[in-house]
């Protein structure tokens, strides 16, 4: 039995593998904003619930070096999370085998050859949540960068400021918020989209957040864009939007080809990455 395990800054998704099928998936709330030390116990927590276990495959938040499962560099969300040896200290908790990856990466390894990605073509995968992530894929590979920092899309500069700061969906609920203090999550701004001063703002938002897309489309030239993340709770309104201004902004632009998709898996895209990735990675070395 392998579980699944998918770290975010909010919540923790987890299923188990059996016969190569994803069964039983549970979310949790995280303790991530309560620490790295919290969260591993609470991860250890998970884990000790399942009976047979044969290997932990974790998609997680934070920039990973995937050969040591360290956490090298991980923001604000997961306080002190920053140099956790996660895989070390799990394998030694639970003597399995345990693999970590990039929680973007893994959205991006579960397009491969049952999503978007079927051939040997270049990919970018962009999450939109808490933050903006990111991921490169070419010839059904991951690329990670010279020190595992490829694919950070969040940190591109922006209007004096980063990409995620003015457009994830974290930046879209502050600039609500600004204008009505009662709401406080994507999906309540959805609800609301009928109230017109709302609407506006999230224009605003969605057409900064294309600006980005067109100059990650313009600087890799990727064939496609797969987009996914907490902004697809409202997937088909939002990325209809979003595709829209993007085309709009492409258009005059003769070199860019590039298309924009959904995740193919959505809420399970972590999960299935992490799986795949465990049965690529996890080997003892």
């Amino acid at each position: 039995m392998i579980i699944a395990i998918d770290i975010g800054g909010t919540s923790i998704k987890y299923g188990c593998y059996e016969n190569g099928e994803l069964q039983d998936v549970k979310q949790v709330r995280s303790n991530a904003s309560l620490g790295a030390n919290k969260l591993y116990h609470q991860l250890c927590d998970i884990i000790k619930t399942i009976n047979h276990l044969d290997g932990i495959a974790i998609s997680t938040a934070g920039q990973v070096d995937t050969s040591q499962g360290k956490i090298i560099y991980a923001g604000d969300t997961i306080p002190n999370y920053t140099g956790f040896e996660l895989k070390e200290r799990l394998m030694k908790e639970f003597n399995v085998l345990v693999t970590v990856e990039n929680d973007v990466n893994c959205v991006a390894l579960s397009e491969i050859n049952e999503g978007w990605i079927k051939d040997n073509d270049l990919y970018l995968c962009l999450t939109v949540g808490t933050g903006i992530g990111g991921s490169v894929i070419f010839e059904k590979k991951v690329l990670h960068g010279t020190s595992y920092s490829l694919g950070e899309f969040g940190y591109l500069p922006m209007k004096d400021s980063t990409f995620e700061k003015i457009a994830s969906t974290s930046a879209l609920v502050e600039r609500v918020k600004a204008y009505d203090k009662s709401i406080t999550s994507g999906i309540e701004i959805m609800q609301s989209f009928d109230n017109e001063n709302i609407k506006q703002i999230v224009l605003s938002w969605i057409n900064d957040l294309a600006i980005g897309i067109y100059t990650l489309a313009l600087l890799f030239n990727p064939k496609y864009m797969i987009i996914g993340g907490g902004i697809l709770d409202a997937r088909d309104q939002l990325f209809e939007l979003i595709n829209d201004n993007y085309l709009e902004l492409v258009k005059s632009n003769r070199f860019i080809v590039t298309e924009l998709k959904t995740t193919t898996f959505y809420n399970h895209a972590g999960l299935i990455g992490a799986h795949l990735n465990f049965q690529q990675n996890g080997k003892v070395k």
